[in-house]
């Protein structure tokens, strides 16, 4: 077996990818085994309410530095390199401020309810999410792929732990909201200390190196102009979902579909995800000497395509007995929701590493097309789900199929563009 895989990627791939996947799997395991007692302390309906803050926090977070980190990778140089860190900097302070301006001019700040308190920490969440952006792919670039991995452990670990304390007080949605900003501010300290410890980013001169920030910003505005939709795009298809259902059908529904999300989506977060991160600097060093790609994205969709087949099968045959095992009896219904999203999660299991090609290819502009007809598909599909059946099952699997059907594009998408380059 262990020589299938080694045959499947290069030493390369596989060594950095199971580094990262170990951290990845150690946060990911903390948050399964804590998630059962948390579902239990707190209940469907409270954190059904405190996702409401969450999902737009997602929304914004992956636009928080602009998309500029990405260039951090795919620099020439260092000098490049450390231009679009500071970049990033800049561009993640910008949006904070932005977020807080829209926030205060809408009066938000002197309403006591509780959702409404918990939007007034978004510039937080921002701030937090683009700086620890910034530093994570700087460590990427320089393959420090184990700091990234203790970075994400600690915020994870940090959060679920204020959760479960919280629950023994019965606290309510709001505390889950602040428990999420706290393990962003550890995620991104830890970060700081990792990229400073490797003593490439220097605080001298901190003028001379904002003034090359700016100048980096505006060299790169087109790519900008592009990333910035599309990542806004790309988040919103992914949490503009379950914010319809908790519009359409009430809180308990969204709790429903965001615990089912989080349940069907580990494989691909453990697995997938850190491969990709791997494939991202490697595939945009070899293009840069004009080496070929091609087989080394065929062994990845092979390698994904069987690792991903036990996972789906346990969520289609024995989603329903997982889940009132794992979440507790008042969760039962996530299992309808998990047995419908593993199809189109497993698709994007293996879709996931395909999505850079198209950032290394400076092919902005096409993806972002992409995002938003699959987003407007995503989302028309539900709202007839609901006005035609008014049926939450329908929604989501008609939801599901869409998924399945624009992650299959993209991978074709990307194999034709490495094929013709």
């Amino acid at each position: 077996m262990v020589n299938i895989f080694k045959k499947i990627l290069s030493h390369e791939i596989a060594r950095n990818s199971a580094l990262l996947s170990a951290g990845t799997f150690a946060s990911q395991f903390l948050a399964i085994v804590t998630t059962p007692m948390i579902s239990r302390l707190y209940g469907p309906e409270i954190i059904g309410e405190s996702n409401v803050v969450v999902l737009i926090a997602q929304i914004l977070l992956p636009i928080s530095a602009m998309s500029i980190p990405f260039l951090i990778v795919t620099s020439r140089d260092y000098a490049e390199a450390r231009d679009a860190y500071f970049a990033s900097v800049l561009a993640s302070a910008i949006v904070a401020v932005l977020v807080m301006f829209i926030i205060a001019t809408n009066g938000l700040v002197s309403n006591l309810n509780s959702e409404i308190v918990g939007l007034c920490l978004l510039p937080f969440f921002v701030i937090f999410y683009g700086l620890a952006q910034a530093n994570q792919y700087f460590l990427t670039r320089e393959g420090n792929f184990g700091y990234i991995a203790i970075s994400a452990f600690c915020g994870i670990a940090f959060t679920q732990l204020m959760k479960i304390f919280g629950g023994f007080f019965e606290l309510g949605g709001f505390y889950l909201v602040f428990s999420s900003l706290a393990g962003a501010f550890i995620s991104f300290s830890v970060f700081c200390f990792f990229v400073f410890k490797c003593k490439k980013i220097k605080s001298s001169d901190l003028k001379k190196q904002l003034k090359c920030a700016s100048i980096f910003f505006r060299k790169n505005i087109k790519y900008i102009s592009y990333k910035v939709p599309q990542g806004f795009v790309n988040a919103t298809s992914q949490t503009a979902p379950p914010l319809m259902f908790g519009l359409f059908y009430g809180s308990t529904q969204l709790a429903f579909y965001s615990m089912a999300n989080m349940f069907v989506s580990a494989p691909s977060l453990i697995i997938s995800k850190p491969i990709a991160e791997v494939l991202f600097p490697l595939i945009s060093n070899r293009l840069k000497s004009d080496e070929q790609v091609g087989p080394i994205l065929t062994r990845t969709v092979i390698m994904l395509a069987v690792i991903g087949i036990f996972p789906l099968f346990l969520f289609i045959f024995y989603s329903d007995l997982l889940v009132v095992w794992f979440f507790g009896d008042k969760w039962s219904g996530v299992s309808v929701y998990a047995f419908y999203l593993s199809l189109w999660l497993y698709v994007s299991f293996i879709s996931r590493p395909f999505v850079y090609v198209f950032t290394i290819l400076r092919k902005e502009k096409e993806y972002f097309y992409h995002e938003i007809i699959s987003c407007i598909f995503r989302l028309l599909v539900i709202y007839l789900g609901f006005l035609l059946w008014d049926s939450d099952k329908l929604s989501i699997a008609l939801l599901s199929f869409v998924g399945v059907f624009f992650n299959i594009v993209i991978i074709c998408r990307a194999f034709f563009l490495i094929s013709n380059r």
